[in-house]
């Protein structure tokens, strides 16, 4: 019996310094979840070398290098596919105006008698101006000899086109968020990879006689292939941050390579398969539209309609281009299914949480995880979030009315001048992604000051165009397309890079993914502000809106956003683990550094807490958890035997 109560008080005293009771010293209990956690770090590594996580190979220095970048490049395919479909429709309400007129045309200008701006009044004529021609009879029908129902379609199926994906991506964020931490990335990947095909399927494969039905339809399924788009932000930043603490695996030489001076650009370059996605769907839209000779009207031709296009033709073009991409999201998902790997990262923060629930069930107690961390990160949520819903209220209303914008800046241009147009401002911005990759890990530059360079500058030349949009756009219409491609290109050195990368290494493993969905959500809230608000306005007003919002981007960063540039990831791991025990007071590691906390964060007081010798005291206390936890073992094994 004696035994027994002895093995027991044994019990309770390794519980007291795996589990982070207080019973001991602040130092020693600082050491015992440092211990917990190398622990946990050494299970991984073992299991990885068992299999069930991906290891990491040998490579050379170079090769490490290279095989950094690709491995990067590879975790925003997600993000490829998911810009590829969200900005190249936007780009393909130019070919849907060419093409269906009577409802596109008709409804954004509040008639359905006659499409605005018809080039070909011959062909499908308004029935009051001139008679029908005969081989179109019966087109123009009813007592105001308007079109017939099923070529016209109502303003809100339009703007639902528009509106629904937004909010499908807004509910990916926010669930796969969770899901993401719940279950892991791996399983989160392939959700989203597998509702994003469902929807680009039907999307490009919908008909009916109805156009209405169609973009009903295919208004409906976009928000559904939105719900995948939401969640590829939480994932696969979560993914190539976490990358980088995977490579402890590594060699020191990689170590040395492939350190936290390189993950800014890492997550740079998952995030730039953004632009590639959008310059490849807006090149490929190009294409479509040359192959199917469609680049000019053709007011000769009877079979076209009053916009001088084919319809079946352009029916063509567009369902080509989401089939392209149904057809990369399957090789996406099969990828997925049977190729990808849990992160190690992954592994050992569902491993911590794991031994808190077995050894340490009141640190559970009170908050929940969401709760904890409104309650901890509120600031740097707002620096977060609200830059990134600044910054989507800019990029996405340009982006998707970027051939609204392009024609009103040069009217009367063809389908192959819009989509032109287009394509160059995809290029120059994508050039943008590159600067940011190479200069946002140098000390002299780093994620804040980035982020306030980007809003002034898209803040000066949106506040230009406003002022000399009605002038120019008579007399110097390249200068205002300069000027609109300059503004694009500063979006992306600066706030549309920054607030992507920023999410992902503001916040601890454990709430990684729901902190950057959270964040996201909050962007694409945004970019539906300014999807129901930039249609109903003209041009100089979206500059001018622009230009404002560019300026309260420029105030939150400077506020509450802080600079993780040069910090290493566990820190926050670190933090939060003391955080969860009710004991963040007791950090004071770099994570605490004035430079690595937001302007609000300093005035909270969180700056005082930094101990320069906070990491050393760690270490050498780790020791003595160490020899404690041995014995304690030891004891427990005698008395088992």
């Amino acid at each position: 019996m004696e035994t027994a109560n002895r093995a027991n008080a044994s019990q309770s005293e390794v519980e007291g310094i795996s589990g982070g009771e207080a019973s001991l010293p602040a130092q020693v209990s600082e050491a015992s979840f440092r211990f917990s956690y190398s622990r946990t770090e050494t299970e991984t590594r073992r299991s990885s070398r068992e299999g069930s996580v991906d290891p990491e190979p040998k490579r050379t220095r170079y090769g490490a290098l290279f095989w950094s970048m690709s491995r990067s490049m590879g975790a925003g395919s997600g993000m490829f596919i998911a810009a590829y479909f969200l900005i190249t429709t936007g780009q393909l309400k130019t070919i849907w105006e060419a093409a269906y007129p009577t409802c596109w045309l008709g409804a954004i200008h509040g008639s359905v008698n006659c499409a605005n701006q018809v080039r070909c009044p011959g062909l499908f004529p308004q029935c009051t101006k001139a008679p029908c021609l005969d081989f179109i009879p019966g087109f123009c029908t009813g007592p105001d000899d308007g079109y017939p129902t099923q070529y016209t379609c109502s303003n809100s199926v339009l703007i639902a086109n528009s509106c629904v994906v937004f909010g499908g991506i807004m509910l990916g964020m926010l669930g796969f968020g969770w899901v993401a931490d719940a279950f892991g990335r791996r399983i989160g990947g392939i959700c989203t990879a597998a509702m994003m095909v469902i929807g680009a399927l039907v999307m490009t494969f919908v008909y009916s006689t109805d156009i209405s039905t169609v973009f009903i339809v295919l208004s409906s399924f976009f928000g559904f292939l939105g719900l995948g788009i939401g969640g590829e932000y939480p994932i696969s930043a979560s993914r190539a941050a976490e990358h980088k603490q995977n490579l402890k695996q590594g060699s020191s030489r990689e170590r040395r390579m492939l350190q936290t001076r390189w993950r800014g650009a890492s997550i740079t370059l998952v995030f730039s398969m953004q632009g590639i996605g959008i310059l490849f769907g807006s090149l490929l839209t190009l294409v479509a539209v040359v192959v199917a000779k469609q680049t000019s009207p053709n007011c000769s031709n009877p079979s076209n309609n009053e916009m001088g296009y084919s319809q079946r033709a352009l029916s063509f073009v567009w369902r080509f281009v989401y089939g392209v991409g149904a057809l990369w999201l399957i090789a996406l998902f099969l990828h997925r299914v049977f190729f990808s790997k849990e992160d190690a990262a992954f592994m050992r923060a569902a491993k911590r949480r794991e031994a808190r629930r077995s050894h340490g069930k009141p640190l559970e107690r009170g908050l929940s995880e969401y709760q904890r961390l409104l309650a901890y990160y509120w600031s740097r949520l707002i620096g977060t979030g609200v830059t990134w819903f600044i910054n989507d209220v800019i990029l996405y209303g340009n982006r998707l009315y970027s051939g609204p914008i392009f024609n009103g800046i040069n009217q009367n241009a063809d389908l192959l001048a819009q989509n032109g147009w287009i394509l160059l401002n995809n290029g120059v911005s994508l050039v943008g992604y590159y600067i940011s990759a190479t200069i946002i890990d140098q000390s002299w530059c780093g994620r804040r000051r980035l982020q306030l360079f980007g809003f002034t500058m898209i803040g000066v030349f949106f506040a230009i165009l406003a002022g000399t949009y009605d002038q120019f756009r008579t007399s110097n219409r390249h200068a205002l397309i300069a000027l609109y491609i300059l503004a694009s290109f500063f979006s992306q050195v600066g706030p549309n890079v920054v607030t992507y990368v920023g999410a992902a290494e503001l916040y601890p493993s454990e709430v990684r993914a729901r902190a950057h969905g959270l964040s996201a959500f909050c962007g694409k809230f945004g970019a539906l502000v300014s999807t129901l608000t930039f249609g109903y306005v003209g041009i100089r007003t979206i500059f001018i809106l622009s230009a404002g919002a560019a300026a309260i981007g420029f105030f939150t960063t400077f506020m509450f956003l802080p600079d993780a540039t040069g910090l290493e990831l566990c820190e926050h791991d670190w933090e939060w683990e003391l955080v969860v025990r009710h004991r963040a007071q007791d950090y004071g590691g770099e994570a605490s550094h004035p430079r690595h906390l937001s302007l609000c964060e300093r005035w909270q007081g969180r700056g005082q807490r930094y101990n320069q010798q906070w990491r050393d005291i760690l270490q050498v206390s780790e020791q003595v958890s160490h020899i404690i936890a041995r014995a304690m073992m030891t004891t427990l094994e005698s008395y088992g035997s």
